[in-house]
C-alpha cells in the first residue's frame, strides 16, 4: 500500500493524522479509498465537487496539490498515475494558511 502524507495543518486536523497506508494502484483509487465514509469537508477540499459533475469524471479540488515522489501528478498521469508500496503520496492545499480560497 503507498504512504498518504498529508502537509498542511488543515488537512491534518481534518483527517487526524499526518500519514497513512492507504490501498489503490493509482492516485485517485487512493484518494477514494482514503476518504470512503469520511468528512464531507475533507472530501470537498480533495475533489471539486462542480467541476466533477461537468465533467463526469473526479476533478482535483482547485488549491490542492498533489505529489508522487515529490513529482507533481499534473505532469505524470493525474489521477490515473500508477503507484505502488514502496511510492509517497503528498497532499498539501495551496491557498493562503494552507486553506482554500486564500
Amino acid at each position: 500500500m503507498p504512504a498518504l502524507r498529508l502537509l498542511g495543518a488543515s488537512l491534518r486536523r481534518l483527517a487526524g493524522a499526518s500519514e497513512l497506508r492507504v490501498p489503490g494502484g493509482e492516485v485517485g483509487e487512493v484518494l477514494e479509498a482514503w476518504l470512503e465514509g469520511g468528512a464531507a469537508e475533507l472530501e470537498a477540499l480533495v475533489f471539486d465537487a462542480e467541476e466533477t459533475r461537468r465533467s463526469g469524471a473526479r476533478a482535483l479540488g482547485r488549491d490542492l496539490k498533489v505529489l508522487v515522489n515529490g513529482r507533481s501528478i499534473e505532469f505524470l498521469a493525474g489521477l490515473r498515475t500508477p503507484v505502488g508500496e514502496r511510492d509517497t503520496i503528498s497532499l498539501f492545499l495551496a491557498g493562503a494558511r494552507g486553506w482554500p480560497g486564500g
